[in-house]
């Protein structure tokens, strides 16, 4: 998974999808309750040494209430969702969204 920060950067996060704690590290990231946003196929992301990579459709974990509490807009974000995502998000490829507790 990787963080993607409304400023700009962007930082990997190992976070086990099958952990207890999962969700509560979500929340940690974005800053409140989360909210999980769609991604299309060919998505380009940022790997760790900056390079772009392209990969399949994944998802966005965003702050739920981000538009109301009035965070920045975040340009890469909302580039990978097709709308605008406000905040910093969380970016999760398909295949780990797949392992996640459906609850």
């Amino acid at each position: 998974m990787m963080r993607i920060n409304a400023d700009g950067s962007h930082s990997r996060l190992d976070i086990d999808p099958t952990s207890a704690t999962m969700l509560d590290a979500l929340q940690a990231a974005v800053g409140g309750w989360i909210e999980v946003v769609q991604c299309g196929p060919n998505v380009l992301v940022l790997a760790e040494d900056g390079q772009p990579v392209t990969c399949g459709a994944g998802v966005l974990v965003v702050n739920e209430e981000g538009l109301l509490r009035g965070l920045p807009l975040n340009p890469f974000a909302s580039h990978l969702a097709g709308q605008a995502i406000v905040g910093d998000a969380v970016y999760c490829d398909a295949d780990t969204y797949a392992r996640w507790p459906k609850e």
